[in-house]
């Protein structure tokens, strides 16, 4: 279907005949596709289910993907271009941008913690997925957070980072995750910080009141060494804890 597809805008008929009503598997790898070539009649595929695009320099998708309730299985491997993803439907359960160099945004990933499966592996620069979470350098924290939350001097730090979401490596300055409402940041240190209210060492847990007011964070941090540490003398940090 490449050479039809390569020229939408002079028949826009193809892609709205019976075959969008009935198509259920879409290939289009590697057919030089860029991102104006890919018309927002893409919805009207009403029972697509399998959709493939790898190996195409696209820089997006049109907004219309999210009509294909149907679609379990999108295939975007090695779009090098690609920087962002609009809203993905619900329906689907294999989502793969692995090579996906240059994406750094993407809409949702629905489901990911239950039946969608996210192949996203080399896709060093995501750095948020906007219904779920978000990484940002401390350097562009106000400089009230970063004095609440002790980060001071800790702004030009160079860092080993490691996003679990794409499994990439890079070093760079510390980074904050805001996910799910929740802010967080973690690096190495020996030692508890000294503007911690409440600390214990050597326990397993900690009981404090928290005061009845309006509270606009909560800082929890503890230190553990892994009883079996991969790289001699490596500290992990690990935060467990539940508000009564």
């Amino acid at each position: 279907m490449c050479s039809s597809v390569l020229s939408p805008r002079k028949s826009p008929g193809i892609l709205l005949t019976t075959v969008s009503h009935t198509l259920v598997t879409l290939s289009l790898t590697g057919c030089g596709l860029s991102s104006d070539l890919i018309p927002e009649e893409l919805g009207d595929f009403s029972m697509l289910r399998n959709l493939f695009l790898s190996e195409n320099p696209i820089h997006s998708l049109p907004e219309s993907i999210k009509r294909l309730t149907n679609l379990r299985k999108l295939d975007l491997e090695n779009c090098e271009q690609l920087e962002y993803l609009p809203e993905i439907p619900a329906s689907v359960k294999i989502l793969s941008t692995w090579q996906c160099r240059s994406l750094q945004r993407m809409h949702n990933l629905p489901n990911l913690l239950t039946t969608m499966n996210f192949l996203g592996l080399s896709c060093s620069k995501l750095i948020e997925v906007q219904e779920m979470s978000q990484l940002i350098c401390i350097s562009s924290f106000h400089a009230d957070l970063i004095s609440v939350l002790g980060l001071q001097n800790l702004s030009d730090m160079k860092v080993d980072l490691y996003n679990s979401l794409t499994l990439t490596r890079w070093k760079g300055s510390i980074q904050g995750l805001s996910e799910f409402g929740i802010f967080s940041t973690s690096f190495h240190g020996s030692e508890l910080p000294y503007w911690l209210s409440y600390n214990s060492t050597g326990s397993s847990s900690i009981r404090f009141d928290v005061p009845n007011h309006d509270i606009q964070g909560l800082n929890l941090l503890s230190m553990r060494m892994p009883e079996h540490p991969i790289v001699q003398g490596e500290t992990n940090f690990e935060m467990n804890f539940m508000l009564e």
